[in-house]
């Protein structure tokens, strides 16, 4: 079987009722070649259930389930240790996926070779799906991580910054510095 280019690693835990929203946003991406890897924390509700059906029905889905809980750096280290492409993006249950995220952020690491992960901006939705804020750092398409570090962590600290998560990094980058404690 040949290694897709992207792993995309899944984490979730206790949240079925949102969980077919996100893999369907993401098995609607544009780029078609990748590894969906569901990475189940011990979920107690429907989450098993619901991913084995995934996986039954397309050959990119494969579902990871932990014999306990470990919290989500646990739960994602699992599942980027069970991935295998030279891309991971790193994506979480209950959020929704524009069809051309994983196309725009193989690009991107495409054309910069040197950078180690790609994030992006991101919208917050009501319930309604109205967008109540857009989440974006005022960067340009590649600088330092010593840039990422001075303006976004430790100049003004928060918690609601792009990079928290949902990023795209090269597996050599895990690989080199190592996961997630």
């Amino acid at each position: 079987m040949k290694i897709p280019k992207i792993s995309v690693v899944l984490t979730t835990y206790n949240r079925a009722q949102l969980l077919g929203t996100t893999v369907q946003s993401i098995l609607s991406q544009t780029l078609e070649d990748f590894e969906l890897v569901i990475s189940d924390d011990a979920s107690q509700d429907d989450t098993e259930r619901i991913c084995r059906d995934y996986e039954r029905r397309d050959h990119r889905v494969r579902y990871r389930r932990g014999v306990k809980n470990v919290g989500m750096p646990g739960n994602l280290n699992a599942g980027i240790e069970a991935s295998g492409a030279e891309y991971v993006a790193n994506l979480h249950d209950g959020d929704l996926y524009e069809p051309t995220l994983l196309e725009k952020w193989t690009a991107a690491l495409d054309g910069s070779p040197r950078a180690a992960f790609v994030f992006n901006a991101y919208r917050a939705v009501d319930i309604d799906g109205r967008t109540v804020c857009v989440y974006r750092e005022p960067l340009g398409p590649c600088v330092p991580g010593s840039v990422l570090l001075e303006q976004i962590f430790f100049r003004r600290w928060r918690f609601d910054s792009p990079v928290w998560g949902t990023v795209m990094g090269r597996r050599s980058a895990y690989l080199t510095v190592g996961l997630f404690d």
